[in-house]
């Protein structure tokens, strides 16, 4: 991923009767004591925090995109505990603080640096760069860049999950198949679910964190075209004998929609 950075210090030029001259005049600010500008300060340390998200957002997309790592854990739980512990670990090894390197250059109450500047520096920090980007924007240090994500679903398509779960702990249930039914009531085989794997998904607080391995699929959504869809769970038992679920629909699935189901069957 690009990302285009900002120039510390480009400042507007002042003519002896205070008005700005030259092609990108930037309004100039009052300085602090010992010349320190409060601009250059800010856009310094947050060039530096920019650069630095994206090396971190580099490196740990090695991790989330382990297929043990999403086959086994909750992504969006688990995503912003890893980025933050790692964000921790940065700001504390290597002593970036840029909050308190802010709060500095405002001249406000410094009583608050320390733990307290150094954990929000982190928690800026592992929300990425496109955050630190969207705060050089207001700053007006940057132009406003469409960064596109490549892992953000199409909004053209529309996305289901489900989730099957057995009526009674002895069901047999030999494997799970997922059928859509469009509009013109057309059946449409989605994937299926192994056996084994139904009704053993985590519970408790283990369930906010680990992945559902009954889900199908096992990570985001099943692309559909946008439309009127229903959804019914197919089980087949070790003999053979095809049992179905009660139907889920039909509903009107828009482009973006974004559907998690559990249906017991």
């Amino acid at each position: 991923m690009a990302l285009a950075l900002p120039v510390a210090g480009a400042m507007a030029q002042v003519d002896s009767s205070g008005a700005a001259t030259g092609a990108a005049a930037v309004p100039q600010v009052a300085t602090m004591a010992g010349g320190s500008n409060i601009y250059d300060a800010s856009v310094a340390a947050l060039t530096k925090l920019a650069m630095i998200a994206v090396i971190l957002e580099q490196a740990l997309a090695l991790i989330f995109d382990w297929k043990p790592f999403r086959e086994t854990f909750d992504r969006s739980a688990v995503k912003p505990i890893v980025s933050f512990l790692f964000a921790g670990a940065i700001v504390h090894e290597f002593g970036l603080d840029v909050v308190a390197t802010l709060i500095k250059a405002y001249g406000g109450d410094q009583d608050g640096i320390g733990i307290v500047s150094k954990l929000v520096t982190a928690l800026v920090l592992a929300g990425g760069s496109g955050g630190i980007n969207r705060i050089l924007q207001r700053m007006g240090v940057r132009s406003n860049l469409n960064l596109k994500d490549d892992n953000a679903p199409p909004p053209t398509m529309a996305f289901v999950s489900v989730v099957p779960m057995p009526k009674s702990a002895k069901c047999d249930i030999a494997c799970v198949t997922v059928v859509g039914i469009d509009s013109a009531g057309t059946s449409h085989s989605l994937g299926t679910v192994a056996g084994p794997s139904v009704g053993r998904d985590p519970t408790g607080w283990r369930a906010f964190f680990l992945q559902e391995k009954g889900r199908f699929p096992t990570d985001g959504g099943f692309a559909l075209t946008p439309g009127q869809w229903s959804i019914r769970l197919d089980a087949t038992d070790s003999s053979g004998t095809v049992s179905s679920s009660t139907i889920w629909g039909p509903y009107q699935l828009d482009a973006g929609a974004q559907i998690d189901l559990t249906i017991k069957v």
